[in-house]
């Protein structure tokens, strides 16, 4: 439950920042962007359910607590150092087994692909 406590976190929050260069806190500037969270954790909720690990934990409070936090995720970190970005690790994977499982994931499919775009232009799509 914690992995993928932490995976869902991820996957809501992660690629939105590194294509806004936005804090958690940041992105809830944009309605449309915190609409989209919800489909990113609504999305990723089923491919844990899918592969046999449905989530108890309240992800989308969690997701709400972060409003007014200055933190940037990793991966945001790792494009403003001009390091290489884990997308395939972070993002691409869950996406994978998305695949395998027939699960539609059409928001997470484009906030992914617009960070893997993003990390590609810095060259450190790693």
């Amino acid at each position: 439950d914690r992995i993928w406590t932490k995976l869902l976190l991820n996957l809501s929050t992660g690629p939105l920042c590194v294509t806004t260069q936005s804090t958690l806190g940041q992105l809830y500037d944009e309605p449309a962007c915190v609409a989209a969270m919800h489909r990113m954790l609504a999305e990723g909720g089923a491919i844990a359910a899918a592969m046999g690990c449905p989530v108890t934990e309240d992800i989308a409070a969690l997701l709400a607590a972060n409003r007014d936090s200055p933190h940037k995720p990793s991966i945001l970190q790792d494009l403003e150092a001009g390091r290489p970005m884990e997308i395939a690790a972070l993002y691409e994977t869950p996406l994978d087994l998305a695949r395998l499982c027939g699960v539609p994931t059409p928001t997470l499919d484009l906030a992914v692909a617009l960070a893997r775009s993003r990390a590609r232009r810095a060259g450190l799509a790693g």
